[in-house]
């Protein structure tokens, strides 16, 4: 009985848990969220993110897909957390315009 259940919680959880979290920011900033530019693009690399996860993890059909995926999929999430911690577009790449 619990099996299936447990099975299932991981698909649950991704196919609700970004939408919902879209949605919650859409409703709490509903201006805001387009016309800052470091959130929306951050918004787009996580959707960016879990793409290429899931071709690192399963749909990459060769290994050279997967491992090339898998590179992309660390430089997109280094590249989200510098956008994170700058809160602007070019994230990382702000401290070498200065």
């Amino acid at each position: 009985m619990w099996i299936p259940v447990l099975t299932l919680s991981p698909i649950v959880v991704r196919l609700l848990g970004l939408p919902g979290s879209c949605g919650k920011l859409a409703v709490m900033l509903p201006a805001a969220m387009f016309a800052n530019g470091w959130l929306t693009l951050k918004l787009m690399l996580v959707v960016l993110y879990i793409v290429l996860g899931t071709f690192a993890l399963k749909r990459g059909r060769t290994p050279r897909v997967r491992a090339t995926s898998y590179l992309a999929a660390l430089l997109t999430f280094g590249t989200i957390i510098g956008i994170a911690l700058a809160h602007h577009p070019l994230g990382w790449l702000l401290r070498f315009t200065r």
